[in-house]
């Protein structure tokens, strides 16, 4: 499905006006109409409702005149709140054609108290918001959401950020959302689903046309139908050399779990072979946790840490594998940051990597950048905020833009873990349909570290493997929420669900 960011929203209604020249009126009025169709299609489902409509300042406000009319032509009971009259010519027109069919008009908060309606339609506020909701405005937002009336919000929920999904001071809660072509990103983010209720999108043909010549990333979501198209069952005649052969780097004094994890999440995916580089002090610890798992230990003198002088043998078993993946558990200490770096930059297969592998790129990303051959990143944000030197509240308030931003120099694959996992290639980004808060435990990211490497070693691409990595990775945890809840789920408590659901998309 294809979604929008706030910028693109308006460089669409301009190239509408602009390329196509609609004017500004006929074009609220395309849009109104197609709005009007669908609060049609839920209101019918209701025996007779009483409807308020709320129209605000801004072009939502005036799309809901035009919504208000077709209801009124549709001799459904329609009133309308007024936030406040307007004098430029598009609300004039609007207005006038509300005042000519008898439409109620009202703009005291104390009248509405009196006859709540069955029925709200919101076009207080739409995706221009700029700064947190002005006082006057959050006290009829948190009215609406306190009275039983059902709301239909227009185009976005009042006072959601349709780029972030974050709050501005108070939000509507809508139990339905129609949009006009496309879902806004926000809608997705944080809290942008629980606002939105079901989400509706009106298709305007002058709109799409419009979209395809946009510059910049295309945003879309990934979800059950897009990943069915993408696995198939294994040949009948395949062997464990050619399933997909993945090595693991990483592993350190207290943090040997981490490449257990990641190594068990390889072998769940379908990878027939595994291999781990680790501290050699830490071998019998991850022999004893996976059986059919490789080690390569790599002595370290106790010292348990992967050192500089490990490089050549390294390489060397580079030549084995069809992927690598390099970060899980294996810290930060200086020389081993130092041979991250090298391995990083020197590998030739394809390279996920996660984790403490970052850190020795932390404010410094042009050394990313230098990196030849197929590279995958999975930064969180607390990683991805240092990678970048931005602040997390920045990141957050500004993650379309600043990714947009990033991938102009970044030639490679990013998997951003937040809500929802994002995956960005070429020109592309992608918002996963999966997960749950219950994701937010150690060692959830390993598993995933595991999960990509292997489907990358099987063959498919980097930019379906991370989509496919963060879908099923999702999943999982969703399949866990009855037994477990959100709070009870281990990261180990993945490994079980994963083919589970692969099984359930292989054709």
């Amino acid at each position: 499905m294809k979604i929008i960011t706030n910028e693109q929203s308006k460089k669409i209604d301009q190239a509408v006006i602009g390329k196509y020249k609609i004017s500004e009126l006929d074009l609220i009025r395309k849009v109104g109409k197609k709005l009007g169709i669908e609060c049609i299609n839920i209101l019918k489902n209701y025996h007779n409702p009483n409807i308020l409509v709320f129209s605000g300042t801004g072009n939502n406000g005036l799309d809901s005149l035009v919504v208000a009319e077709m209801l009124k032509r549709e001799n459904f009971k329609v009133s309308i709140f007024l936030i406040k009259k307007r004098k430029d010519p598009n609300f004039n027109s609007l207005y006038k054609n509300c005042i000519d069919l008898n439409i109620p008009i009202i703009s005291n908060i104390d009248t509405f108290k009196k006859n709540i309606p069955e029925f709200i339609i919101d076009g207080i506020l739409g995706t221009g918001l700029k700064g947190d909701v002005k006082l006057d405005t959050v006290k009829i937002i948190k009215l609406l959401n306190k009275i039983s009336s059902k709301i239909i919000s227009i185009d976005i929920p009042s006072g959601l950020d349709s780029d972030s999904g974050l709050i501005k001071g108070e939000c509507i809660k809508a139990d339905y959302t129609i949009t006009v072509d496309s879902p806004k990103i926000g809608m997705l983010l944080r809290y942008g689903k629980k606002f939105s209720g079901k989400i509706i999108a009106v298709k305007i043909s002058h709109l799409t046309k419009a979209y395809e010549i946009l510059d910049g990333l295309k945003w879309r979501t990934f979800q059950e139908s897009d990943l069915r198209k993408k696995l198939k069952k294994p040949k009948i005649d395949i062997n464990k050399n050619q399933s997909g052969k993945v090595l693991v780097i990483g592993g350190s004094t207290g943090m040997s779990g981490a490449i257990i994890l990641t190594t068990l999440a390889v072998l769940r995916s379908g990878s027939g072979m595994a291999i781990c580089a680790l501290p050699a002090s830490l071998n019998n610890t991850f022999e004893m946790n996976v059986l059919e798992g490789i080690s390569l230990p790599l002595e370290d003198n106790q010292s348990g840490y992967l050192k500089l002088n490990h490089y050549d043998i390294i390489m060397e078993k580079i030549e084995w594998a069809d992927s690598v993946v390099i970060g899980p558990g294996i810290g930060r200490n200086v020389e081993t940051q130092s041979l991250i770096k090298k391995l990083v930059l020197n590998i030739k297969k394809p390279l996920v990597v996660d984790a403490d592998g970052l850190s020795c790129f932390e404010g410094n990303a042009k050394d990313l950048f230098q990196r030849e051959f197929p590279l995958v990143i999975t930064p969180h944000f607390g990683e991805l905020s240092r990678l970048l030197n931005i602040s997390i509240n920045k990141l957050i308030i500004k993650f379309p833009q600043i990714m947009e931003n990033f991938m102009k120099q970044f030639s490679h694959t990013a998997l951003i873990k937040q809500v929802p996992v994002c995956t960005f290639s070429d020109k592309f980004a992608f918002l996963n349909t999966t997960g749950n808060p219950g994701l937010a435990t150690a060692g959830s990211g390993d598993v995933l570290a595991g999960m990509l490497g292997s489907f990358i070693s099987q063959g498919f691409n980097l930019s379906i493997s991370t989509r496919m990595a963060a879908f099923i990775h999702g999943k999982s945890s969703d399949l866990l929420i009855d037994e477990k809840g959100y709070r009870g789920q281990l990261a180990s408590d993945l490994l079980n669900l994963i083919p589970t659901v692969i099984s359930n998309y292989e054709n």
